[in-house]
């Protein structure tokens, strides 16, 4: 079997192209014809895909991230269901008594090219069904990558794409974010401000913005421009923010309605 080492290719490409190698391979060998229907027996997983997962147990849910194959990854949560003290494994081994022929199922949820945006979904989820109401087996918000926590890394323009604004994150994540202040604070530097995300958030509420025009903003917004737009904020300089938001409307750089 042919090994692909491109990384970058669209998964309805990679299917047709693997689909192709491998009737080229069973005509020249004579080996059963490969199709649509019998493809996922010969086919490798797609790289580079990362998951959002979930578990139901005894009428709770858990989610989970990996960037293995689910069944590697249920094969390690039964391994750590023998030992472990958690939430999940505590209504594991729970529900394995009354029901000794209990099997876990694995379900996925959503997958994402990128590591940083399924860990963000995964927080989402979890969120949006504590929140609903059901109950949830995970005792963390979730976010915990192999190798860092998106408490450390994202970034609003990646916050953006799974929350209505980066506040909310902050909140769900129990990021503690200092207080507002009403009017500049002078510090070391004359003029320095003390802001936040938040203050960002309500200045581009009050013009309006969509959650789409809000990522639009923090994708596209140089460093310098977004501090001279707090400092007019904060000063009700509505002035500068006129100018700023009529020449973005101009420029087509946020879609402004």
């Amino acid at each position: 079997m042919y090994k692909d080492t491109r990384r970058n290719l669209d998964e309805a490409y990679y299917r047709e192209v693997k689909l192709q190698q491998l009737k080229q391979l069973a005509d020249a060998k004579g080996l059963e014809q490969v199709t649509e229907e019998n493809l996922h027996r010969y086919l490798p997983e797609y790289p580079g895909r990362h998951k959002v997962y979930r578990i139901n147990i005894d009428g709770g849910a858990y989610f989970g991230y990996t960037g293995s194959t689910l069944n590697k990854r249920l094969a390690f949560h039964e391994i750590d269901s023998r030992t472990k003290n958690t939430t999940l494994y505590r209504t594991w081994r729970e529900y394995k008594q009354h029901n000794p022929d209990f099997k876990a199922h694995i379900q996925e949820v959503m997958t994402f090219r990128q590591p940083m945006d399924a860990l963000l979904y995964e927080v989402k989820m979890i969120y949006n069904h504590k929140k609903n109401g059901f109950r949830v087996l995970n005792d963390s918000a979730g976010g915990e990558g192999p190798t860092f926590h998106v408490k450390q890394r994202a970034k609003p323009k990646d916050i953006l794409k799974h929350f209505d604004s980066v506040a909310t994150f902050n909140r769900v994540m129990g990021i503690v974010e200092p207080i507002v202040p009403e009017l500049p604070l002078i510090g070391d530097r004359p003029g320095k401000l003390v802001h936040t995300t938040r203050m960002e958030d309500a200045m581009l509420r009050s013009v309006g913005f969509d959650r789409l025009q809000t990522l639009q903003y923090y994708r596209h917004t140089k460093g310098k421009v977004r501090r001279r737009l707090r400092k007019a904020w904060t000063n009700k300089d509505f002035k500068v923010l006129l100018n700023f938001f009529t020449k973005a409307k101009q420029n087509k750089t946020i879609s402004i309605r």
